[in-house]
């Protein structure tokens, strides 16, 4: 690979692999909400249920029971808009070399607006803990990375 005049910082590289992360993650979460509400499918069995357990949704309780009504009811709105959200994330991933400010002051208000809202998720809606603390992981890295002194120079340049 040729020499950059301007290499991508370390942090700056964790983030956008953890962009790319939550990407997958997004896309993965609203397949598992997808497939039991869409199907119409009761218990889950097999290593989903387990997935689904440590999520914070006890043993025994049906996926669709456990999703928010609105979800239940506008389900396509709700799989479209995590779709477009993954596809957004994975657009700033590949635009993070580009070095512009705007798309770094972007990527760090969408990560403080979805830490905002796990939080909201955790104490408004009483969401599972420990789904609404996994959430805020990926955010709170990305936003971390982005902030230092190093990444954040970088894009400015």
């Amino acid at each position: 690979m040729a020499k950059t005049y301007n290499p991508m910082p370390r942090a700056a590289k964790v983030a956008r692999t953890f962009i790319r992360v939550q990407a997958i993650a997004v896309l993965l979460i609203a397949g598992l909400i997808a497939v039991p509400v869409v199907t119409g499918g009761g218990v889950l069995k097999g290593w989903l249920k387990g997935l689904v357990h440590v999520l914070g949704i006890p043993a025994g309780v049906a996926l669709p029971d456990t999703v928010p009504a609105f979800v239940r009811e506008q389900r396509w709105p709700v799989l479209a808009a995590g779709a477009v959200a993954a596809l957004l994330w994975l657009l700033f991933a590949a635009l993070m070399r580009g070095q512009k400010r705007v798309l770094w002051l972007v990527i760090v208000a969408a990560e403080i607006v979805l830490i905002a809202a796990d939080v909201a998720a955790i104490w408004v809606i009483k969401a599972p803990v420990y789904a609404a603390l996994l959430a805020l992981i990926v955010p709170l890295v990305v936003v971390w990375n982005l902030l230092l002194r190093v990444p954040r120079r970088w894009f400015h340049h």
